[in-house]
């Protein structure tokens, strides 16, 4: 699937594998026991289940992703 974002803050839990990449923008993410990691075009990111995070959109971002995917065997990944 697609999806774009405006610049914005926002809280976020994940209750399944999320699989992104970026075709567009910056964004960073931080765990409430991490440092921020910030990522951009061409970045593949993968959002691991159970995972809470503040994100920080700098720049419109625009993805693809999908959830519960293991890319080393999912041939539509192709």
């Amino acid at each position: 699937a697609d999806m774009s974002c405006d610049v914005s803050c926002f809280d976020w839990a994940y209750y399944d594998k999320k699989t992104c990449l970026l075709l567009k923008g910056e964004v960073t993410f931080t765990r409430d026991s991490g440092e921020p990691v910030k990522f951009g075009v061409v970045d593949l990111v993968v959002l691991t289940t159970g995972m809470d995070c503040r994100s920080d959109v700098h720049n419109g971002v625009r993805k693809h992703y999908r959830f519960g995917i293991n890319l080393a065997f999912d041939s539509q990944m192709r």
